[in-house]
């Protein structure tokens, strides 16, 4: 043993501060690449939801479209068959107008 060993016990402790110092470094860049590797994959995530989210859009806007027009349609032929309805119903009428009246024969 040496006559003065504060100056040992401080090296051994600055060595073992350094030891930690690294340790905590390497921890702390493992640490930094695994968030950026998250992060990006967040980002992969997000734009694979976005292209994804605009397809869903797209067939929306087409599955509405298809019911406008449907619904268009079918107000269309209603309209169309209301007068179709009116025109047999005078077309009766005429036919009953012209139509003699049958005598009966005795």
């Amino acid at each position: 043993m040496s006559d003065n060993p504060v100056p040992e016990a401080l090296a051994a402790i600055a060595t073992k501060i350094d030891f930690l110092s690294q340790k905590i470094d390497a921890l702390t860049k493992s640490t930094g690449e695994r968030f950026a590797r998250i992060d990006q994959q967040i980002t992969e995530t997000r734009a694979q939801l976005g292209v994804k989210i605009e397809a869903v859009q797209t067939k929306v806007v087409q599955v509405f479209d298809e019911v406008i027009a449907m619904r268009e349609g079918s107000q269309r032929n209603a309209t169309e068959h209301k007068a179709f309805t009116k025109r047999l119903d005078n077309h009766d009428a005429r036919i009953l107008a012209l139509e003699k009246p049958r005598t009966r024969k005795s």
